[in-house]
């Protein structure tokens, strides 16, 4: 069943590009990695602090409910930046995907990459001004 819907989806994109193009389905992991009862019950126990918190945020007023937070300039800023975060990580995804690829390693690095380059840029920040 998997190789009919891989079969169809090249079927339907034939665009490659320099980097992808030894990518195929079939290069990427098919390890699986189950949660364990204990990241079920963390998951659950993030999920009701989340929920408590929502519930106690509901009965007061919100901080950004006052009249200087709801001009048109103020929320613009707040939909550009939170556009640009979208973006950059749009962009990011790619390639850390070709950059994984490139490197031999699986659909999971790539993922790794992506969630490690927070703490990777603060350390390069780190590294690079201990020289000087």
């Amino acid at each position: 069943m998997e190789q009919d819907w891989a079969v169809l989806a090249q079927s339907i994109v034939h665009v490659r590009g320099p980097l992808t193009k030894g990518l195929t389905a079939g290069s990427f992991s098919d390890r699986l990695a189950p949660f364990t009862l204990t990241a079920w019950l963390f998951l659950l126990f993030w999920y009701l602090m989340f929920f408590a918190h929502e519930m106690y945020a509901a009965k007061i007023e919100p901080l950004l409910a006052n009249g200087k937070s709801s001009s048109l300039l103020f929320q613009s800023s707040l939909l550009f930046y939170w556009f640009c975060g979208y973006v950059n990580e749009a962009m990011l995804l790619p390639v850390t995907l070709d950059f994984a690829a490139s490197m031999g390693q699986s659909a999971t690095m790539s993922g790794f990459f992506i969630g490690s380059s927070l703490i990777a840029s603060i350390l390069g920040v780190f590294m690079g001004k201990g020289g000087e």
